[in-house]
């Protein structure tokens, strides 16, 4: 999750140089999904502070202060795609195709 933040952080950046309209961001995995069987692991259920779980990203922006990025949103249900990227990602690094969410 902490790897997350940097990212999150350039993709408004280079968002911010496009102009004003509306910017949507998906979650993504490190690599391809495993396929196939292996060792059985399940993720979730996965909840996000309050504070973060609204369609518009939230940045910190100090050790104590958040962000509302009123033109950059989420394409979709952020505790939905935090466990798929996390199940994706635990798969891979795992070598295992057999992760539920």
């Amino acid at each position: 999750m902490t790897k997350l933040i940097p990212l999150l952080l350039a993709a408004l950046f280079a968002a911010g140089c496009a102009g004003g309209s509306k910017s949507f961001y998906v979650l993504t995995a490190d690599g391809p999904t495993p396929t196939g069987g292996g060792r059985g692991i399940g993720v979730g259920p996965v909840t996000v502070p309050e504070y973060v779980d609204r369609p518009n990203l939230v940045i910190q922006t100090e050790a104590n202060s958040l962000a509302v990025a009123e033109d950059h949103r989420w394409a979709g249900d952020i505790s939905t795609s935090v466990a798929r990227v996390m199940a994706a990602n635990l798969g891979r690094r795992l070598g295992t195709g057999n992760v539920q969410v």
